[in-house]
């Protein structure tokens, strides 16, 4: 008889750390997007610090239990994460998937520190198996929308209204199909595809077993 242990992934953040440079880093603007240049110093050590949750307040632990991996063991492939600025203020938040339980949608306040902001952003999909995300911009109005991928549950598209705040997309907001984990590709009129704001396509490979 199989006991209800629990088998939790937690959630380790490890960022490289860098020296700081003399000169900031000037910003260039792009389509869609800004880089910077970063300075990589010749001499020294690089490498990953370990930031604990006492630190960024990222508190999000992935749990699944043995009975619901034995049931299906796709579940112990785990989940996804997607990063990007959902809020507009020029920083990248974290949104993370969960087997059991809601998922977490961490905004950045910046030097390191984070705030869960699931339920105002009204993204948590409680009640399914999530393994994948997306932000990406499917309408065109500039603002990070939201595709989150379940087992047996289909994809669910999230619209952004530029502030973090989400609302389900009432065409495609939940397709009931077999999915894992979402693939985006930003389309223009030089690649020969069609594109229609708001319209996503989602496939299914043959043979799949939800």
């Amino acid at each position: 008889m199989l006991k209800p242990v629990a088998t939790t992934f937690a959630v380790v953040l490890f960022f490289a750390v860098l020296p700081r440079s003399s000169g900031a880093s000037e910003w260039r603007a792009a389509s869609g997007f800004r880089s910077a240049e970063l300075p990589v110093p010749a001499t020294g050590k690089t490498g990953f610090t370990r930031l604990p949750p006492s630190l960024t307040g990222i508190t999000f632990t992935n749990y699944l239990s043995d009975i619901k991996a034995a049931e299906n063991q796709i579940r112990l492939s785990g989940s996804g994460v997607a990063l990007g600025d959902v809020d507009g203020d020029g920083l990248c938040d974290i949104y993370f998937c969960q087997m059991e339980g809601p998922n977490a949608l961490y905004r950045n306040l910046g030097n390191w520190r984070f705030e869960d902001v699931t339920a105002s952003a009204g993204v948590a999909c409680e009640g399914q198996y999530s393994t994948g995300a997306a932000l990406v911009d499917v309408d065109g109005d500039g603002a990070l929308d939201l595709l989150v991928n379940a087992l047996g549950g289909g994809t669910r598209l999230f619209l952004n209204d530029g502030k973090g705040h989400f609302h389900v997309d009432g065409a495609g907001g939940h397709r009931r199909r077999w999915s894992a984990r979402p693939l985006c590709r930003q389309l223009s009129h030089d690649d020969g595809a069609q594109h229609r704001p708001g319209h996503v396509e989602y496939q299914r490979k043959k043979g799949a077993q939800a």
